[in-house]
Order: C-alpha cells, then structure tokens, then sequence
C-alpha cells in the first residue's frame, strides 16, 4: 500500500491517528513499522499539541479527558484515573515530556507515590518513595 502512497503523504496521514492505532500499524509491514518507530516520525508525530484536563465528580473521583488543542477543542477520549493515592488526596501534576506525565501525591511529608503515566497509550508506572 505504501508504494501508491508518497512517504510525505502517509507521515501526514499516521500522524493523525491515536498512539494505540499506531501500535497495532507497526505489524503491517517492515516498511511500516521502520517509518513510526522512526526518529523524524516520532518528532512529527510529538508536534501535535494536546491537552489533558482533568476533573472531578461529586463522589470524589478523577476523570480526565485528552482533547486535540485546535479550534474545535474536539475530545479525543475521556477516561477515569487507572491510580488510587495512598494519602486519599488527588495527584499535583509535576509535568510532562513527550506526552508521558508525571504525577505525585505528595501531600504527606513520610511517603509518598510518583506515577509515570502515558494517557494516550494507557499505562503508567508508579514508584513508591518512603522517608
């Protein structure tokens, strides 16, 4: 199929789909899979500006929502928090590098949990800190 498309053309059109599309498109072919786990395309792909709002229900829990950062503020999938706080607190964004995000609750001053979470493919890592 890419040998109808322009690489310029296809880079254009991968760019546009979700993380986890992408993943599952690495198995079409070695062309394919060369091109998204390319250094330029990863770079292409890390332009597209996205936010992450967050908020919460009456009960208590967090909702979070990945929206596209253009004029239509189109939402691209909203989703609950895979993680519970030790402290019962909510997670202080700490920041965030090529769309993995870094939160931590640390409200108390004895432990506390650092998560590593990357919304767009859903998986994180957490690393727990005890004084």
């Amino acid at each position: 199929m890419s040998d109808y498309l322009p690489a310029d053309a296809l880079i254009s059109i991968l760019t546009l789909l979700p993380p986890k599309s992408l993943v599952q498109l690495r198995c079409v072919c070695k062309t394919w899979q060369s091109l998204i786990t390319s250094h330029d395309f990863i770079c292409a792909y890390l332009q597209t500006p996205l936010l992450l709002l967050r908020h919460t229900e009456k009960y208590g829990e967090e909702l979070y929502s990945l929206r596209s950062d253009d004029a239509d503020f189109t939402s691209l999938r909203d989703f609950k928090c895979p993680f519970k706080t030790h402290s019962g607190c909510f997670f202080r964004v700490v920041g965030c590098c090529n769309g993995v995000i870094c939160l931590s609750d640390d409200f108390a001053c004895y432990n506390y949990t650092i998560i590593l979470w990357n919304p767009s493919i859903r998986r994180y890592l957490g690393i727990f800190v005890w004084f």
